[in-house]
C-alpha cells in the first residue's frame, strides 16, 4: 500500500508533549565531499590567480593614475591583502582536499 505509513516516513509535526523526530542524515558521501572540497580550492585558487594578475597591472599603472596618498596606500592594502589571504586560504583548502581524497573525511 503506498499510502501507508513507514517508519522512514513521519510527519513534521508532532503531538503536544511529544519530541518531534527528525531524519537522521548519513552525511555527505566521501567523494562528494572530497569533491566539494577540491571546488573550494579551485575557487581560492582563481581568486589567488586574479589578485597576482591585478598586482602585475597596478605595479604598471599605479604611478600614472592621479590618486591621492591615502588611495595609493589602500590599493596597496587590498591588493597585497587579499593576495596573502586567499594564497594562504588556497593552501588550506588543498591540504583539506588532499585530507579527504582517500575517502575518510573529517567534517570541519
Amino acid at each position: 500500500n503506498p499510502t501507508a505509513r513507514s517508519a522512514a516516513v513521519r510527519t513534521a509535526r508532532s503531538r503536544p508533549g511529544e519530541i518531534a523526530q527528525g531524519a537522521q542524515g548519513l552525511g555527505p558521501a566521501p567523494n562528494e565531499l572530497s569533491a566539494w572540497r577540491l571546488a573550494q580550492a579551485a575557487t581560492s585558487l582563481a581568486l589567488t590567480a586574479a589578485l597576482v594578475w591585478a598586482l602585475r597591472v597596478w605595479l604598471k599603472v599605479r604611478d600614472h593614475m592621479p590618486l591621492s596618498p591615502v588611495q595609493r596606500f589602500g590599493a596597496w592594502v587590498l591588493i597585497v591583502g587579499g593576495l596573502l589571504l586567499f594564497a594562504g586560504r588556497s593552501a588550506v583548502q588543498l591540504l583539506r582536499w588532499s585530507a579527504t581524497r582517500g575517502g575518510g573525511g573529517s567534517r570541519s
